[in-house]
């Protein structure tokens, strides 16, 4: 389908800002950079490329992913990124206290995303998780869910306010939040203390 001069100045412009940043642009940006006041009218403008084919949007932060350029040729996903919140520490260790605290925002491949979840990041304290390969000071990607299943490796919320990551195992009355270091013992609780926060779905690490 045909675009307007403006769908193709917008498209243009989110292809031109990944390639610069590594990561697509906020509503916000885009505002910004066209002076277009209102964020709904830039919406409808990114309303208008999804329908048309040239977009697909995630429905989180900058979740927007090229799928036809402005000269109609198709992208490929590989590097296709969007921003999830880094919202505070989880422990792979003891169970420590909740700590949600939005601290900023890391470029995800878009490969990692499922539509319809939701999505954030958690910086990783302490070594229980070593033989699962998560390592002290490394981030981890969980979709948002309450559930899990036996063997899932996820976020667990103890009495209201200690959070842990391990894996899970439902034992009936009692839920087992094991760890992947055999010097550490499981965290063995009532299943009435527990609640899943969300499931681990990737690790991001850099090396420096």
């Amino acid at each position: 389908m045909t675009l307007t001069e403006r769908q193709k100045e917008i498209l243009e412009y989110i292809e031109n800002f990944i390639k610069l940043n590594g990561y697509p642009p906020s509503i916000r940006d885009i505002c910004n950079d066209f002076g277009i006041a209102s964020p709904r009218g830039v919406a409808k403008h990114l309303e208008a490329l999804e329908k048309k084919g040239y977009i697909e949007r995630t429905g989180v932060s900058r979740g927007i992913r090229v799928i036809k350029q402005a000269n109609g040729k198709l992208t490929t996903d590989e590097n296709d990124v969007v921003m999830l919140p880094v919202v505070g520490t989880i422990a792979a260790g003891e169970a420590i206290q909740a700590i949600e605290n939005r601290e900023d925002s890391i470029p995800v491949p878009m490969w990692m995303i499922r539509r319809g979840f939701e999505y954030f990041i958690l910086k990783v304290t302490g070594n229980s998780m070593i033989d699962s390969h998560i390592m002290n000071g490394d981030h981890v990607v969980i979709r948002k869910q309450d559930w899990a299943n036996n063997g899932d490796i996820v976020v667990a919320l103890i009495d209201g306010e200690n959070a842990t990551l391990k894996k899970y195992e439902n034992d009936g009355p009692k839920i087992r939040l094991i760890p992947s270091n055999p010097d550490m013992l499981p965290i063995v609780v009532e299943a009435s203390r527990v609640r899943i926060q969300g499931k681990l779905v990737g690790l991001l690490r850099w090396y420096r």
